[in-house]
């Protein structure tokens, strides 16, 4: 529950109009019940398991599916930068001010998903992205995001959270 209690705290911090979340569930409703509570936004949630999509689809109450799209995109597996990565096959062309990295499920040996690299230049001022875990996607990220970020862990929820510089 901390966990969702700190993703709910930071949408509604800061307050975003368009997120991206890698990886569907509990958090996606959380989010978009901190849309809701802001008044502004929409969050499109990306799946790799189309059943973990539908679940996810049939557990929005109604008040919220205005706040709310998820889509299916499986993963491809690709290398970058010689690193074995995934990577989602249908990300929608969106411009976020947000974006939350919680999917897909890693397994040994492709521990990175490459998606925030790919679609950094979309990126809007203000933008912030939060990690859940994965900490070799956060080194990853470090090294392979091309503008200036202020990244923060916070050991107490698993999180990394990178705030976009001026």
């Amino acid at each position: 529950y901390a966990d969702l209690w700190f993703l709910y705290q930071l949408e509604r911090e800061t307050k975003p109009k368009i997120v991206i979340e890698f990886g569907s569930g509990c958090s996606t409703v959380i989010i978009a019940q901190a849309l809701a509570d802001n008044g502004v936004g929409h969050i499109t949630s990306i799946d790799a398991q189309d059943a973990w999509a539908e679940v996810t689809k049939s557990s929005v109450p109604d008040e919220l599916e205005a706040y709310c799209e998820v889509v299916y995109s499986p993963v491809v597996e690709e290398e970058f930068a010689s690193i074995p990565v995934f990577r989602h096959s249908n990300v929608p062309d969106l411009r976020p001010d947000f974006l939350y990295l919680d999917g897909p499920t890693l397994r040994p040996g492709r521990q990175v998903v490459v998606d925030p690299v790919i679609i950094e230049d979309g990126f809007q001022d203000g933008f912030v992205m939060a990690v859940d875990g994965r900490l070799a996607n956060v080194d990853f990220l470090n090294d392979h995001l091309k503008r200036d970020y202020l990244v923060r862990r916070h050991w107490f929820s698993s999180r990394t959270v990178f705030r976009l510089k001026h």
